[in-house]
């Protein structure tokens, strides 16, 4: 039997290097890290046959134990280069060396090797997703993406949707580049109607909370309906019975428009109604307004939900609230297949982060948007220029408005 020493870079290496030049028959009889690397020494022309004969049994002599202690002790003294001379460790070197009682330490070296193998390549594995994971809040944590952070967070805008669009390209660019490249993921992800509803026609029903501002939103577009088309098409439906003089106030708004009005008080009697109306190119529905937490929400909610097949439920939100409340009552009003959203109270909103981070997190298209309580002059469709020039600019809450009127005015002159 010879004994030869492989000295390689990995563990990895060095069992290519046996397989290579030693054949997969050899055998390994011990391995250690050392300066190099690690060091292998593997047996080659290993007589299992011949050594079977020889092989210790349970009652052993004390000769027997002497001889695999002396075995042991040269295999000690092969794996610690100090002990031999210079020339004993060079590289492939072979030693000649007589077959003895080496099964079982055998058996303990190649497991041990295996046990190696597996460390190396766990330890690189972490070393890997280590080295990745520190790369990503390296660019994360640079002093330019802070500045671009505390930018978008002056907006009002949730991390999480600002962050989706920034990756590694943000250390090869400009602040400005920056934020005008995550400003254009922002607008691609803000979803709008496109469709103005006063032209359009339908059956609408407009849900939210108290004093959002969903019965004076009816008036803004029945108003612009009255003003294009005349009032014979169009109606009006209320089931609010729960806001003391609901009914008053739509009977006003009504007698002043020469528009019918219908008082409803169940599913029934809604659905009901808009067969009857089916001749009407518009029929707006004022809902009684309810807070999220209210126990009495999916009492009304089930009067208008399935209550006829053409009908689109659209969500009144108010800028002035908070991003929590908001994504709060949009997860609520969800029950009832949302088309869209009408956001109102822009004049009172100090920043438009807080509703188009709902918006885009919830997927909700915002339909219309309002600032002011003047009808029919303070509504606007939404567009998606005009929402992120708001949300950039000072005093932005009121562009959108100035176009508007001056369509209003076009038409009232007519």
């Amino acid at each position: 039997m010879n004994i030869k020493r492989v000295v390689a870079p990995d563990i990895r290496s060095a069992m290519k290097a046996i397989k290579e030049e030693l054949g997969a028959d050899s055998v390994i009889l011990s391995t250690r890290n050392v300066s190099e690397g690690v060091e292998v020494v593997v047996a080659i022309d290993y007589d299992e046959s011949e050594f079977n004969k020889n092989k210790i049994q349970p009652n052993r002599s004390e000769s027997d134990v002497s001889e695999k202690n002396r075995v042991l002790n040269k295999i000690k003294k092969f794996n610690n280069p100090t002990s031999l001379p210079k020339s004993s460790v060079k590289h492939n070197e072979k030693i000649s060396w007589s077959n003895d009682q080496l099964d079982k330490e055998n058996k303990f070296l190649s497991q041990k090797m295996m046990m190696e193998e597996m460390r190396c390549d766990i330890k690189s594995l972490k070393s890997l997703l280590n080295g990745s994971v520190g790369s990503d809040k390296d660019y994360l944590k640079s002093p330019l993406a802070e500045e671009v952070f505390e930018y978008f967070r002056s907006l009002g805008l949730k991390e999480d949707i600002y962050k989706e669009s920034i990756d590694e390209k943000i250390l090869n660019l400009d602040f400005n580049n920056n934020v005008s490249r995550i400003l254009r993921h922002i607008e691609a992800d803000l979803s709008v109607v496109n469709d103005d509803l006063v032209d359009s026609g339908g059956i609408f029903s407009f849900v939210g909370p108290t004093g959002v501002g969903k019965t004076t939103t009816i008036a803004k577009l029945a108003a612009l309906y009255t003003i294009r088309n005349g009032s014979d098409s169009l109606a009006l439906v209320t089931i609010d019975n729960v806001r003391v003089g609901a009914h008053d106030q739509m009977s006003s708004f009504a007698r002043i428009l020469n528009i019918p009005l219908y008082f409803v008080e169940n599913k029934e009697e809604l659905s009901s109604t808009l067969n009857k109306l089916y001749d009407k190119k518009l029929v707006l529905i004022d809902t009684a307004g309810l807070s999220q937490k209210d126990s009495r929400l999916t009492t009304q909610l089930d009067i208008i939900k399935d209550s006829h097949p053409l009908l689109k439920n659209y969500l009144v939100l108010s800028a002035s609230t908070q991003y929590v409340t908001l994504d709060d009552t949009i997860r609520a009003f969800k029950d009832v297949s949302l088309a869209g959203c009408v956001i109102t109270k822009l004049d009172e909103a100090i920043l438009y982060g807080d509703f188009l981070s709902a918006c885009i997190k919830r997927n909700l298209p915002i339909s219309y948007l309002c600032s002011g309580q003047k009808i029919p002059e303070d509504i606007s469709v939404a567009r998606k220029n005009i929402i992120m020039e708001g949300l950039t600019e000072s005093g932005g809450a009121n562009k959108f408005v100035y176009a508007h009127k001056k369509s209003i005015k076009a038409h009232v002159n007519v």
